[in-house]
């Protein structure tokens, strides 16, 4: 328990140093784009707009607006923990040197990766809630109340 309460108190008084190397590391992967991070937004909205359009017409889906709204939010949200989980099998191979050549407690680099996981997911669900609701107009507004 003492051992567990140490990682907490340590994930919280480290939370400004993990939270702005994720954030650099989203920075760092988009630096030489012209759109920068939107990208993340735009290949969402790319493949909603392609699974819709194929699998709506093979389907013969009658509502096609809910169907496009419930695949994309899904897409989406799929998206995330398939990077999540995927991201995080490699999270100690990819800083062993880091691990072995500093003190930094281990706990960082897995918080870290998850704070970079949760960004990436803001950034691209944010444009894709956006741009869905111009589809159905009352989704951001019952998205904010349930």
């Amino acid at each position: 328990m003492n051992y567990i309460f140490k990682l907490l108190l340590f994930i919280y008084q480290a939370r400004k140093s993990w939270w702005y190397t994720s954030t650099c590391r989203t920075k760092a992967r988009f630096i030489r784009t012209f759109l920068g991070s939107f990208w993340l937004g735009l290949s969402n909205l790319l493949s909603i707009a392609v699974l819709a359009g194929v699998y709506g017409t093979v389907f013969k889906v009658a509502n096609f607006k809910d169907y496009s709204i419930y695949l994309g939010l899904g897409l989406v949200v799929w998206n995330y923990i398939s990077s999540s989980v995927l991201g995080s099998a490699a999270i100690f191979e990819i800083n062993s040197m880091n691990i072995k050549n500093s003190n930094i407690n281990p706990i960082f680099y897995v918080v870290e990766e998850w704070a970079f996981q949760l960004q990436t997911f803001a950034q691209s669900f944010s444009l894709v809630l956006l741009v869905l609701s111009f589809i159905k107009v009352s989704l951001i507004s019952n998205f904010i109340i349930y």
